[in-house]
């Protein structure tokens, strides 16, 4: 498990290339869109997890049909999230 602050993909491709899942809250520190954009032009297909608090239908229909795997949304428990790491790892 690699752990960044910052979504920035130029940074982060060497690791990403390895990557068999990406989770990413959607806006800390920065939205996550780009890094999501990123990830996919780069033609990288692991499961992309996004977090938030904040993710509206809009948001959604966006980042989430073009790109991420899945959503989370916050406050969630802590079985939530191991269930959806392994349902996209399995």
């Amino acid at each position: 498990m690699e752990e960044f602050e910052d979504a920035e993909p130029t940074s982060m491709m060497d690791v990403l290339n390895r990557a068999d899942m990406v989770v990413t809250d959607l806006l800390l520190p920065r939205p996550a869109e780009g890094l999501i954009q990123s990830i996919r032009a780069a033609g990288l297909t692991m499961p992309i997890i996004v977090i938030s608090g904040y993710l509206n239908s809009e948001d959604w229909d966006r980042i989430g049909s073009e790109w991420a795997t899945s959503f989370i949304k916050k406050p969630f428990l802590p079985e939530d999230f191991v269930a959806h790491v392994s349902e996209h790892l399995n």
